[in-house]
């Protein structure tokens, strides 16, 4: 059994949206009973907010790597 001797830590985001009137149909369910739409869901919503933004860490979760996110975002 090997033992972990080092713990790396990735700074993580969570990106806010600017919400509108036309934003008021949401997806059924959680992100996590309903993982496929809300995750088309999540990217039109930051579509609408973001230039280019990378995949979010995993399906379901919408956090994403800091450093992968370009400076003019």
């Amino acid at each position: 059994m090997k033992l972990m001797d080092k713990i790396d830590f990735i700074p993580l985001i969570e990106l806010p949206t600017i919400k509108g009137a036309q934003n008021n149909i949401v997806p059924e369910g959680t992100s996590f009973t309903n993982t496929k739409e809300w995750d088309l869901y999540q990217e039109n919503e930051l579509k609408k907010n973001y230039i280019d933004i990378p995949r979010p860490i995993t399906t379901g979760i919408y956090q994403y790597r800091l450093f992968d996110i370009e400076v003019f975002d």
